[in-house]
């Protein structure tokens, strides 16, 4: 202990221990600022990959999204056709249920009731009933009742009696059979 209380009497040592002391704390002056130097380069390193993660996300994500926008767009290109499908389904069996005469049931005989519809209000008079048999009229007349039907009843415009027919995209025609 005398030791130590001679050292810390003697103003030679303790300034000698001051001026360690002080180059010490120099040190880790430089040594923290070296640090934060350090420091801010890792970080700046760091800012610099999130960024590419990042850019390289927004780049994955946006490829998602414009493939999903391509499949949902083919998926309701789908649902379209399917829809127009349906409706021509819809369309046909409405004029499948429809004998040439524009109505409903069978002109076999006596024993079926047909069913009158605005269709066969429309084509009456266009055929002839003779006994028991039904034939249809070709005359003039009769062929304009066909046309006017075909035309007012789009589903009809595949409809053809006597050889008369009307394409949507041409011409109105008919032969005589």
């Amino acid at each position: 202990m005398d030791f130590i209380s001679a050292l810390w009497n003697d103003p030679l040592t303790l300034r000698w221990l001051g001026v360690i002391l002080q180059r010490v704390a120099i040190a880790f002056v430089l040594f923290g600022g070296l640090t934060q130097f350090v420091k801010h380069i890792v970080d700046e390193r760091i800012n610099t990959i999130n960024t590419g993660l990042s850019i390289k996300k927004d780049q994955d994500n946006s490829q998602t999204v414009q493939n999903l926008r391509s499949e949902i767009a083919s998926s309701q290109q789908k649902l379209d056709v399917a829809e127009r499908n349906l409706d021509a389904l819809q369309n046909y069996s409405v004029v499948a249920s429809l004998n040439p005469y524009g109505l409903r049931g069978y002109v076999v005989g006596s024993g079926l009731k047909e069913e009158p519809s605005i269709l066969s209000k429309t084509l009456e008079g266009t055929w002839i009933k003779n006994d028991d048999k039904i034939t249809i009229s070709c005359d003039d007349s009769s062929l304009e009742k066909f046309r006017r039907a075909m035309i007012s009843n789009p589903p009809l415009l595949c409809f053809a009696l006597c050889g008369f027919s009307v394409l949507p995209s041409g011409p109105i025609s008919h032969t005589l059979a």
